[in-house]
Parts: structure tokens; C-alpha cells; sequence
């Protein structure tokens, strides 16, 4: 009996021991990937928390830095929550402006494959373009991939300069707002959608009835004012005369090699072409284009469950997002 007590007594200390071996372990454990934190923290800076495509925007650094901003599918803001949140106009506005405070950063890049977006987030992204170079004296170029049409040609027009490449399809100067009418296919399954308002406009738009003439007077003075906000931005910073610019803002697109030949834009060519503007621009040589890449295993972590998480939802979101009557600068296709 005392030699089990004895032996019990013994298993309890072993069994002790082996808790606090395995706390201390862990201890250290936390206590290196802090530290790796910290040096990595020191060696790379954080321009902002998120791109547009809502992955960590972390670029490493140089006293004469290119800072790189892409944008990406359609413009808008998310208006959710988490993730969602920071693919919005407003992150990537918030971001342009950060870049314009860091002093490492000599040039900024608007990197642009977009059909553009509602008529305001479109607009913000203009409007911080605009007050970096006003505020900060920093030169910002505007580099079209794929596509940069409509609201992707109109925050470009806040750029000192415009790049595309031959190919890019771009223009489509113009406003669109679009309402769904399912009057009928309700009638037909017998559903009856009985509107409450206050005024006869509440439910303009509505996809449960027909649109009258007057409302549609109504929507139509609308897209009118819209439109020739996006004209008078064009003609400004393009420096054309009406006599030129009516004969393609009628929502046409055309080629970036067309684009060119009408004063659209100012080059054609890719990111060396930017990279030598830029280094004309700033008067500096040997610029660095600031690289995205994480900081630490937060950001590793995060870039990687963001991969995830958005992959597969980033389309579905946009089309879900732009099926709600909204004023668009945006190409639909």
C-alpha cells in the first residue's frame, strides 16, 4: 500500500514537471515568433492595411520608392463587414493618401483593370488622386491593363499621365443607370407588391411597376448632371475642345492605340514605359516600384486565408452588388 501511495506520488510530481516543461516551451515558442515579428516589423513598412482587393498591401521600401495601387473589377463600396469591407473605393482612396505621407514613396502608380463603378466611390478615388498631388507635389501616372473604361478612364484623368497598352480597351465615357421591370412575371405567379410612401417619387424605380414619363424626366435630368460632371472632369485634364470630345463621349470605347491618336491618353507601353515617366517626372534615377509582400506571420496568415475566403466570392459579390438601381460610370458588357 505505501509503495502505490509512494508511486502515485511520484506519477503526480512527474506529471507536474511534464506541465510546466511544456509551458515553458511554449513560452519560448511565443516569445521567438515575437521576436521575429518585431525584426521583421523594423525591416518593411506598412503603407496601408489592405489593397482594393482586400489582401495586406505590406511594401518593402527605399528612400525613392514607385508605390504601386491596383485597382481592380468594378468600383463601389463594400458596406460590409470584415473582409468585405476593405474592397471598397474608400480603402483604396485611404491608401492613395498614405502613400502621398510617406516620403519614401517619389511617385505613386494607378495600376487600372476595371469597367469602373458607381458614379461617387469613382469620384473619391479622383478626388484623393487629386489632393496627393496637390498637397504632397508627388507625380502619379496611370497604367490601364485589360480594360479601363468609363470610371476606370475617370480617376485616370486625376493622373499626370496615362499609359496603355495598344490593345487596352478603354472610353466609354458615359453614365447608366439600369431598372429591372417584373411587373408580369409577378402577375403571373400571382404576387402583388402593394407600396405604403410618402410621395409619389418613394419608389422610383421599383422593378414591381412601370416607370412613368415624368419619373423618368426625373431619372433622366439625373444621369444628364452625372454625365456632364464626367465631361467637364475630361475635357479639363485632357485639355480638348468641345468641338473634339463630343465626337467620342457619346459611351463609346476604342483601343489604346485609337486613345492615343485622339489625346486620350499620353503613351503606349507597360510598366518600363512607367517606370522611365516616372523617373522623368520625380527627376530621380533607379526608382524602386515598392513590391507587396508580408511583414510578419500576421500578415502571411492573413494574405493566405484571404486567398481562401475570397477567391471564390470576389465575382459574386461585385454582380450581387450592382443588381440595386445605382447612377454608374461603369461599361457593361
Amino acid at each position: 500500500m505505501e509503495n502505490f501511495q509512494e508511486n502515485n506520488q511520484q506519477s503526480q510530481k512527474g506529471n507536474n514537471s511534464n506541465k510546466w516543461v511544456k509551458l515553458l516551451v511554449l513560452f519560448f515558442g511565443l516569445s521567438l515568433i515575437s521576436s521575429v515579428f518585431i525584426i521583421m516589423d523594423k525591416q518593411y513598412c506598412a503603407v496601408s492595411d489592405t489593397m482594393i482587393d482586400g489582401s495586406p498591401a505590406i511594401f518593402k521600401t527605399t528612400k525613392n520608392t514607385i508605390g504601386w495601387v491596383k485597382v481592380r473589377g468594378v468600383i463601389m463600396e463594400d458596406g460590409g463587414s470584415g473582409w468585405s469591407s476593405s474592397n471598397s473605393a474608400s480603402a483604396l482612396a485611404t491608401r492613395i493618401k498614405k502613400m502621398g505621407e510617406n516620403k519614401d514613396i517619389k511617385a505613386i502608380v494607378i495600376d487600372i483593370d476595371s469597367p469602373g463603378g458607381t458614379v461617387a466611390s469613382v469620384q473619391d478615388i479622383y478626388n484623393a488622386i487629386m489632393s496627393v498631388r496637390k498637397e504632397h507635389e508627388k507625380p502619379v501616372i496611370a497604367l490601364f491593363r485589360d480594360v479601363a473604361a468609363s470610371g476606370g478612364y475617370y480617376i485616370a484623368m486625376a493622373c499626370d499621365k496615362i499609359i496603355a497598352q495598344p490593345g487596352t480597351i478603354t472610353g466609354s465615357i458615359g453614365v447608366i443607370m439600369q431598372t429591372t421591370n417584373m411587373q408580369e412575371l409577378f402577375a403571373k405567379i400571382g404576387v402583388k407588391i402593394q407600396p405604403i410612401k410618402s410621395g409619389k417619387y418613394k419608389d422610383i424605380g421599383s422593378p414591381y411597376r412601370e416607370m412613368t414619363d415624368e419619373e423618368k424626366q426625373l431619372i433622366q435630368a439625373m444621369i444628364d448632371d452625372s454625365y456632364q460632371q464626367f465631361y467637364q472632369v475630361v475635357k479639363t485634364n485632357r485639355q480638348l475642345t468641345d468641338k473634339v470630345l463630343k465626337n467620342y463621349a457619346d459611351g463609346r470605347v476604342f483601343t489604346g492605340r485609337q486613345a492615343y491618336n485622339m489625346k486620350m491618353v499620353d503613351y503606349l507601353g507597360g510598366e518600363e514605359k512607367v517606370k522611365t515617366i516616372a523617373e522623368e517626372l520625380t527627376g530621380l534615377d533607379n526608382l524602386e516600384i515598392g513590391h507587396q509582400r508580408p511583414s510578419n506571420f500576421k500578415d502571411l496568415f492573413l494574405m493566405l486565408e484571404y486567398a481562401k475566403f475570397n477567391g471564390k466570392n470576389s465575382i459574386t459579390k461585385s454582380i450581387e452588388k450592382i443588381t440595386t438601381p445605382k447612377v454608374l460610370y461603369l461599361w457593361t458588357y
